[in-house]
């Protein structure tokens, strides 16, 4: 979802609408307007400094520094009897009356031009005292393009899933922190997904939590994801306003998706395994995108809203298959016990029991991973299916029903 952001309303004036590119812990403001004056007024307190660019007509950009009241007009006379770019030549300023100029060409004769057409090399300006404007060169006026990027405006995804046995309810918005003592009127928005920035801490819900924010709704006709580099950019195509000192919510994705669940558990060595132990298995999930995700956190939630866990998506794009780790699994709990063990210079033998208990309403698959050394080469008698999930692990799958509780035993013989 790309989105251009336009409007800016300044700390005290809403001015044209503008277009804004948000990143995670900034924003790039563009405008475009025709000035009455010499002057752009009342910009945003939150302006990071040498970022302010003005684009005049056939000038090259010029970035400014808050602090110092030098203009361009200054800075155009100080060129006097300087060597400038003009027409794809070296050429001497010898006189400035703005708007024109007198320029020596390489043949020495001498040339009136519009300051304006001259190109100069970038140019450092500078903010005059508050509130926040800019000088432009004196009876400058008519149609000026500049941008500028500001602290204090940010946004990260949120994921919620809703899970159930085989289908899930995948939510996802768009958090747009506005920290500024500004209130921006924006034609679109335009989010530029990247890694999160981790100054903003997720805050986790034990329970599904209603938020006091009014989300805005956003219907497939208003969004365009499209490839930017290695991430993707996100525009949301319609107008709306990003109030001051508020955090605003827009709904990009509400929608059931088809989900594989598989429960997992890495117990201890047996080998080394000298007392009871008691594990939760980890619960994959998987679901193919259905359209493309910008890195965000995802909250997993059961049919009662209860908080099950979270973690992070990636970058993903459609139809790409997503892998996540929910965690802990609150209804399952496995327990490993050492019931015998024998071990000396050429052999190592071990009885282990393995007790699964399922809290659940539904009839739950557990995949045991038992690290055991050269584990092909080992001698293994259970009652339950067993693979190997590489050379050195030990794959248990266990089928363990709605509510119930299962106890077997598994031993292991290996010859040195």
């Amino acid at each position: 979802m790309r989105a251009l952001f336009t409007a800016l309303l300044l700390v005290i004036n809403t001015l044209a609408l503008s277009n804004m590119n948000i990143y995670n812990d900034k924003a790039q403001v563009f405008e475009e307007k025709n000035l009455a004056s010499n002057s752009i007024d009342n910009l945003p307190q939150t302006i990071i400094e040498k970022t302010f660019i003005i684009y005049a007509p056939k000038i090259d950009t010029y970035s400014f520094i808050k602090g110092q009241t030098l203009t361009l007009y200054d800075f155009w006379k100080s060129y006097k009897n300087k060597t400038v770019h003009y027409n794809n030549k070296n050429v001497i300023l010898r006189y400035i009356h703005q708007p024109y100029a007198l320029i020596e060409l390489p043949n020495k004769k001498l040339q009136s031009v519009e300051l304006k057409e001259i190109l100069f090399p970038p140019y450092k300006g500078s903010f005059s005292n508050l509130p926040n404007h800019i000088l432009l060169p004196k009876d400058f006026k008519g149609k000026v393009a500049y941008s500028y990027m500001l602290r204090g405006i940010h946004w990260k995804s949120l994921y919620t899933l809703l899970l159930h046995t085989k289908k899930a309810a995948l939510k996802g918005r768009f958090e747009i922190s506005n920290d500024t003592q500004t209130t921006f009127t924006l034609n679109s928005i335009k989010l530029i997904a990247g890694t999160q920035n981790s100054s903003m801490p997720l805050e986790v819900s034990y329970y599904k939590r209603k938020s006091p924010s009014k989300a805005m709704p956003m219907s497939d006709a208003n969004i365009k994801a499209a490839p930017l580099q290695d991430y993707y950019s996100y525009t949301y195509n319609k107008k709306t306003t990003l109030p001051a000192k508020t955090k605003s919510f827009i709904t990009f994705l509400d929608t059931k998706i088809d989900i594989d669940k598989k429960y997992t558990a890495l117990l201890s060595n047996p080998k080394y395994f000298t007392q009871e132990s008691k594990t939760s298995p980890q619960v994959g999930i998987r679901f193919k995108a259905p359209l493309e995700l910008p890195y965000g956190h995802i909250i997993f939630l059961d049919e009662n809203n209860l908080y099950l866990g979270d973690t992070t998506i990636p970058n993903t794009q459609k139809n790409v298959e997503v892998a996540l780790n929910m965690g802990k699994d609150f209804f399952s709990v496995i327990q490993q016990r050492l019931i015998e063990r024998e071990h000396d210079k050429r052999s190592f033998r071990a009885i282990m029991e393995y007790t699964l208990t399922n809290r659940s309403k539904q009839k739950r698959k557990y995949e045991l991973q038992i690290p055991l050394q050269e584990a092909k080469k080992a001698t293994i008698v259970t009652s339950e299916k067993y693979s190997y999930k590489n050379a050195d692990t030990v794959l248990l799958t266990v089928f363990v029903s709605a509510g119930k509780e299962k106890r077997f035993r598994v031993t292991y013989e290996q010859r040195k």
